[in-house]
């Protein structure tokens, strides 16, 4: 059953498979994203837009799934952009000027 067709392709005996690491080019990427100050660290935006529904459901609790759902969208969209925003607001305050 080595005959390549089994899924065995591409590896090396060792039981790895053979070639490039695939996990280096997002490692890469995930660096550049965080380093180039832009936005904000991921769990800021989790913490915040998870805490935001939680008070939303407590208001809109048996208003209808449709209206509940656009009022989501609106609060989270809105909370995304406020965020960046306000984050790149602090790190320019940062920055020494050019």
């Amino acid at each position: 059953m080595t005959d390549g067709r089994h899924g065995d392709a591409g590896n090396d005996g060792t039981g790895r498979a053979s070639g490039p690491d695939p996990t280096s080019k997002a490692d890469t990427l995930s660096a550049k994203k965080q380093s180039d100050g832009r936005w904000a660290p991921w769990w800021v935006y989790v913490v915040i837009i998870v805490g935001a529904n939680y008070a939303k459901q407590y208001f809109v609790r048996d208003w209808p799934v449709a209206v509940n759902a656009a009022i989501t969208l609106v609060l989270v969209g809105s909370l995304y952009l406020g965020i960046t925003a306000v984050y790149r607001s602090m790190r320019s305050a940062d920055r020494p000027r050019r």
